[in-house]
């Protein structure tokens, strides 16, 4: 007699429900990786990223992010999360505007003005004196946490790798701190996208800016929904937004003394970097509940 096993049949539906965000981030950075390959487009295999994490996050944010609005004004102040697409799509022209300036010394201070007007709408977009005084702090650490995000990303070479290890760290960082399941959706996104990058022989800064961009910005809105940073505190997500961070910062050091091992080098440096962040974290955690 056959009897029902449990386990032969794998939940598909439920798990493509439970991370539609990522998965969907995925596809669409995939078909158009695959496309640039097949027709010999190269802007459009670099733009393949930042597409996927405008697809990935407006999935989300359709309906996930209704709870937010139910939030005090002054806990959240007017932060659009449930429109995190719309910064994807501003990092994603302003990396096309870059590659297509190609500019030489004027590189960061167009990548900081980017980071500014991202920062100034991730701040509630004010325009008031009134309005531009009271969010000012929120603007000016938003502004910081994304052009570090940008050089980090790109120091010393320009490698999807780095994204996908600032994001996985993100991600299993906001587990760690029992965040709910859609932040970790959110940092996947990036992700995934970055994910196909190796179809093509493509990278610079319409590759990497979007990706820089939307992950420091996804940390901004963490620390400012769940953190205490923005109002002079400190509490488990806020230290769970810092690991990226750590992340990317260890990356070249960790490259440099594992250049030994050949090919394998960055990878190997990735996992060691993601695995010493979340050991920090960990031990924080630990002492911080005693």
């Amino acid at each position: 007699m056959l009897t029902h096993n449990a386990f032969s049949r794998p939940d598909l539906a439920g798990f493509a429900h439970g991370y539609h965000g990522p998965l969907i981030s995925l596809g669409v950075a995939l078909l158009l990786a695959v496309a640039a390959r097949m027709f010999r487009t190269p802007a459009l295999g670099a733009a393949s990223a930042g597409a996927g994490v405008v697809a990935g996050w407006f999935a989300l944010g359709s309906t996930s992010f209704s709870w937010l609005h139910r939030l005090p004004a002054d806990i959240l102040p007017r932060l659009p999360a449930d429109r995190l697409w719309v910064l994807g799509v501003w990092g994603l022209a302003g990396g096309m505007v870059i590659a297509r300036l190609n500019p030489s010394r004027a590189l960061w201070p167009l990548i900081a003005g980017l980071a500014v007007v991202a920062a100034w709408w991730l701040a509630g977009a004010p325009v008031s004196r009134g309005e531009l005084l009271a969010v000012w702090p929120l603007a000016a650490g938003a502004t910081a946490a994304i052009v570090l995000m940008a050089y980090l990303v790109a120091a010393p070479a320009i490698e999807p790798i780095r994204i996908v290890a600032a994001a996985v760290t993100l991600a299993v960082a906001f587990h760690q701190v029992d965040a709910p399941r859609l932040w970790i959706q959110l940092a996947l996104v990036p992700a995934a996208a970055a994910l196909p990058l190796r179809l093509i022989p493509v990278s610079g800064w319409l590759v990497m800016l979007p990706l820089a961009l939307d992950l420091g910005a996804l940390d901004v809105v963490a620390v400012s929904a769940l953190g205490r940073l923005p109002r002079g505190g400190f509490r488990a997500m806020d230290a769970a937004a810092l690991t990226p961070f750590l992340t990317l910062g260890l990356l070249p050091w960790l490259a440099t003394r594992l250049s030994g091992t050949g090919r394998a080098a960055r990878v190997l440096a990735a996992i060691t970097a993601f695995c010493l962040s979340m050991a920090t974290l960990w031990v924080w955690l630990r002492v911080r509940t005693g």
